[in-house]
């Protein structure tokens, strides 16, 4: 991992650079190449200067309108599909106004920009596991998951976030090392203790994780704004 010196002392001009080789390394990617997979990459975004909060879903899928192969421009999970939103927006992550935004059935260039520039204002950033877009909610290969926990830990790197929330076990998994039972988890919130793991070493640093529920489809949306909404009222001490 050349990305790996430094990178906490750069310039956040120098992490878009770094950022831009790592995103043409995912779109590169091996997997989607044999499949013969058309559908684009979807990338990180948002905050990227030591971001308050490091976002990480799993795999996204052709719901995102940034996948379709002939979108020019930022490509950032959740683009078009509101119900996610919901969960940032009711937990206390982005202010109510989005909504004028996100829950439009169609979205265009202007309503991506300006959910990107939500993000950004509200120090979020947002990715995936997995970058490489599914036809379907299909949980991705353990060889995928492999592969791009190495690019995720190298975002991480880059981004060098305060915390870090993993939506669903896989991730979690993945960063850490080892699983969790998120009902004993939530329960142990709901008494008022909040508890943060941290990471496998990334280059030399471990960074702070908080693990919740995955937020839409046949996840728990309800029980992961619960979870939430106690991080955001009692935050983490860096």
């Amino acid at each position: 991992m050349s990305t790996l010196v430094s990178i906490n002392t750069k310039h956040p001009k120098e992490r878009v650079w770094f950022l831009r080789d790592l995103n043409r390394k995912i779109d590169n990617c091996p997997f989607c190449k044999a499949k013969g997979n058309k559908l684009q990459h979807i990338l990180g975004g948002g905050a990227i200067d030591n971001p308050d909060y490091f976002f990480v879903l799993i795999n996204p899928t052709y719901r995102n309108i940034t996948s379709d192969p002939n979108h020019r421009g930022l490509r950032i999970p959740f683009m078009g599909v509101s119900n996610f939103w919901r969960v940032l927006v009711e937990s206390g992550f982005l202010p109510k106004k989005i909504y004028s935004t996100t829950e439009k059935g169609i979205w265009d260039q202007n309503d991506i920009l300006t959910v990107a520039n939500a993000l950004k204002e509200a120090g979020l950033y947002l990715t995936n596991l997995v970058k490489c877009c599914s036809k379907d909610a299909a949980p991705p290969s353990v060889a995928a998951i492999k592969s791009h926990t190495q690019i995720l830990k190298e975002e991480i790197w880059i981004t060098d976030p305060k915390l870090i929330i993993t939506f669903g076990l896989l991730p979690f998994q993945a960063l850490v090392g080892r699983s969790i039972k998120l009902s004993a988890h939530l329960k142990s919130a709901r008494v008022g203790n909040i508890n943060v793991f941290k990471t496998i070493p990334i280059g030399r640093v471990t960074y702070k994780v908080f693990p919740t529920f995955f937020p839409v489809g046949r996840g728990r949306p309800k029980e992961s704004i619960e979870l939430l909404k106690y991080l955001r009222q009692n935050p983490i001490k860096s």
